[in-house]
């Protein structure tokens, strides 16, 4: 272990064969142009492991330490670089560095040469990189994808065919998923299991990978899993499961967030729809803007089959449901849910959407933010 604090620019400390001592490139570090941002590879490996830093300078020179066979050397592409207008954009995997350089969006790859580090062809025009812990693949401004270093057991190659007119791409630890332009999904390597998706997925908007596993998100709000059982790939997703708005993942797992299902019996009270977009949209929807004070509000009076039938939140039993005042964040469609409105219960309660996703259930008073007219309270 050890601690080097480098004249205001960067401190380092850990592991030292890991990045933590940076002592040999001190003086890069704390002299001549300054660090704009840094980089680091590493992850996991009971193989092989290590990790290292690359710091980008304002210059676009690169300073690098850390484990060699994780990129913490980088002398040999300093000429390269420095020749190609130094970097526009870097990233990294768990062995490797790749670097977009200014001259013509070409690519430049240090670290080991198995895992992303030992590019030996010419990849130009390439607008963003992608990785897994050991390849890349790098999506070019034409659409079309490059990829290089190692997948599973075999060296990672585009699928056969090429791969065009895509659009974005997602990862695992050790897999790709494109997304293109008519909605399908082309995945690879095919020896690992979140490279192998359903034959028939079609209309896909975006996908989030975990370590093992895919979700993709379709344009109807359905999703479709796959990969690593273990991972959620080949969770059983619950019927009729729709409306999915996001999804999140943690290294094994995903977590689904839905708007809001609408129902509506001769019990419940219809959800009512505000555009506030606009303070004009609002004013048209009979909101009272007053920005000089602050002041917002709308009655709102749903008629004798949703008024309160007993007092409720500060509401008397057969008035008016009240006031709403101030916005909530966000520009769209602010949605008014006033719920459950049988005999036995009172009416006072909202549930509050924004562009159809629940934020928050309050009692009558709901706070929003507007873009001409901003309520902080």
């Amino acid at each position: 272990m050890s601690l080097s604090t480098l004249s205001g620019t960067v401190i380092t400390f850990g592991v030292d064969s890991r990045g933590g001592d940076s002592s040999s490139v001190s003086t890069e570090l704390s002299t001549g142009p300054s660090v704009r941002y840094i980089r680091a590879s590493g992850g996991y490996s009971a193989t092989l492991p290590g990790g290292a830093f690359t710091a980008v300078k304002s210059d676009g020179t690169i300073v690098t330490w850390g484990t060699t066979t994780h990129g913490g050397d980088s002398s040999s592409i300093t000429s390269i670089l420095a020749a190609n207008g130094g970097v526009k954009e870097i990233y990294a995997n768990f062995y490797s560095f790749a670097i977009i350089m200014n001259n013509e969006d070409t690519v430049i790859t240090y670290g080991h040469k198995d895992y992303g580090g030992g590019l030996d062809f010419n990849v130009k025009s390439v607008k963003i990189i992608f990785s897994t812990a050991n390849a890349y693949a790098a999506l070019r401004y034409d659409q079309s994808v490059a990829t290089w270093g190692y997948g599973n057991t075999n060296p990672i190659v585009i699928p056969s065919g090429g791969l065009f007119n895509v659009k974005s791409i997602y990862t695992t630890y050790d897999a790709f998923a494109a997304v293109k332009a008519d909605g399908t999904v082309t995945a690879w390597p095919n020896d690992v299991s979140a490279g192998q998706p359903p034959d028939d997925l079609t209309d896909v908007k975006f996908i989030v990978g975990n370590s093992a596993a895919f979700v993709a998100v379709k344009n109807d709000k359905t999703i479709v899993n796959w990969g690593s059982e273990n991972h959620g790939g080949l969770s059983t997703i619950p019927a009729g499961l729709s409306n999915v708005d996001n999804v999140y993942n943690t290294h094994g797992s995903f977590a689904v967030l839905m708007s809001r299902t609408s129902t509506s019996t001769s019990e419940e009270c219809n959800s009512i729809n505000y555009d506030v977009s606009t303070e004009a949209a609002m004013e048209a929807g009979g909101w009272d803007i007053d920005c000089s004070d602050n002041t917002l509000q709308h009655i709102f009076d749903y008629g004798d089959s949703c008024k309160p039938t007993e007092s409720y939140s500060g509401f008397s039993p057969g008035a008016p449901i009240g006031v709403i005042s101030k916005i909530l964040q966000g520009t769209g469609t602010v949605t008014l849910d006033i719920g459950n409105c049988c005999p036995a219960a009172a009416c006072g309660k909202v549930k509050v959407y924004v562009d159809d996703t629940q934020i928050v259930s309050v009692s009558i008073i709901i706070i929003i933010i507007m873009t001409s007219c901003i309520f902080i309270f």
